[in-house]
């Protein structure tokens, strides 16, 4: 399926650089190829360049805003916006259909640095950091789904991690401060988000692209999905939300993983926990991930809550985390709608439970087999003992019970 901008017919991106206010939100709208200006072909749709000046956190607020609004009114066309160079934003869907909550959205974040291994460098991370805050401004924002564009080569690889060569240009400890804050800062913005966030791993997850990982609430991956910390063979220790692993994988794997730079297959990174599921093709995964946003339409304030409580959980005492827990679970009962959907289930389990026809005849069938064994445990005695009984019951007055009790009376006989 290919998709166009809403706004192709007066679009024309090898026109001069525009003004932010002139090329804000480019909804994505199903379209034929014929006469479509100059577009770049990413993940399946065709998406359009926007060339200008790098936009400001106001800017890509207000192009996230107007796409979830697109997608209010309009949900059925609309697929996704570039609210700044190399990151997209895309309404979530998978084999085709679209999975949002009935009470708000699902989106997918899609970033590239198609040609450097989807490494972050400053500018990336700044936008994905605008981006991830101004997703959790809009209330109607439910879930997020993190993943990387395949590369030009058309291998996957989720991040190389931070970039190279913006590494190579750092020549004092306060240059070296402010990029590793960068990198902090957009883990943060993740967690920060009140909506759980999924990261969708397909390739190599490298670094800074792990740490990024690492901030997310759920982690899946594909086979080809490999995780490493390589930054002590450069003789740099691993940092900022590097410290999340100690607590996700245990400090005792954390240690080898970053002590030794290795790599880890995705098998290894289920078994440490890492990943919480792993899967031999895209399309599966993308399956997973849509079924665990499809889960979650009624209850995603839920998700929201159990999220907030989680990150309280994270720097308190367990005291703290039980009292955070009591009053969490008190706030959720000054929801009328939540007291209407206990009561409800309530209600169902009060009814009558429906009652059971059995056949007017029934064999039943028991064996029973005992082992017996000698001192030197090498010869077995076995003896079975079948018991076959016919059993007359009235179809209009037996009940589940009635029959449960004549099973009882007969195992113990």
């Amino acid at each position: 399926m290919e998709y166009a901008s809403a706004d192709d017919d007066q679009t024309n991106s090898d026109h001069a650089p525009q003004d932010t206010e002139s090329s804000e939100i480019r909804i994505l709208r199903q379209k034929s190829r014929e006469g479509l200006p100059r577009k770049i072909r990413h993940q399946g749709h065709i998406l359009t360049l926007l060339p200008g000046p790098w936009p400001s956190y106001d800017t890509v607020l207000s192009r996230v805003a107007k796409f979830v609004e697109g997608l209010q009114s309009d949900s059925t066309e609309a697929v996704g916006v570039e609210v700044a160079q190399g990151v997209y934003v895309l309404n979530h869907r998978s084999n085709g259909n679209r999975f949002t909550a009935s009470s708000g959205l699902s989106l997918q974040v899609e970033f590239h640095r198609i040609r450097n291994g989807n490494s972050l460098d400053r500018d990336l991370m700044r936008h994905l950091t605008h981006t991830f805050r101004a997703i959790g401004t809009i209330e109607g924002v439910n879930a997020v789904v993190l993943k990387a564009a395949p590369l030009a080569s058309g291998k996957q690889c989720f991040s190389a991690g931070a970039d190279i060569t913006t590494m190579a240009e750092l020549r004092s400890a306060e240059a070296a401060t402010t990029f590793i804050k960068s990198i902090s800062n957009l883990c943060t913005a993740i967690r920060d988000l009140p909506a759980p966030v999924v990261a969708a791993i397909d390739g190599p997850c490298i670094g800074a692209g792990l740490e990024v990982a690492a901030s997310c609430d759920l982690r899946v991956g594909t086979s080809s999905a490999t995780f490493s910390m390589p930054e002590v063979i450069l003789g740099i220790p691993s940092v900022v939300e590097a410290r999340l692993l100690c607590d996700i994988v245990g400090w005792a794997r954390a240690r080898h993983l970053m002590f030794t730079g290795c790599t880890w297959s995705a098998s290894e990174a289920l078994q440490a926990g890492l990943i919480t599921a792993q899967f031999d093709h895209s399309k599966d995964m993308s399956s997973w991930i849509a079924s665990f946003i499809e889960t979650g339409n009624s209850s995603f304030q839920v998700y929201k809550d159990q999220k907030a409580l989680m990150r309280k959980w994270e720097d308190s005492s367990i005291d703290e985390g039980i009292a955070a827990g009591i009053e969490s679970f008190a706030n959720r009962f000054r929801d009328p709608a939540l007291r209407k959907k206990v009561t409800g289930l309530i209600g169902k389990r009060l009814k009558k439970p429906a009652v059971k026809k059995f056949p007017s005849t029934m064999k039943l069938d028991l064996q029973q087999r005992r082992t017996k064994s000698d001192k030197n445990g090498s010869q077995e005695d076995k003896s079975t003992v079948s018991i076959h009984k016919k059993i007359s019951l009235n179809n209009n007055a037996t009940t589940t019970a009635d029959h449960a009790r004549f099973f009882s009376q007969s195992c113990r006989s």
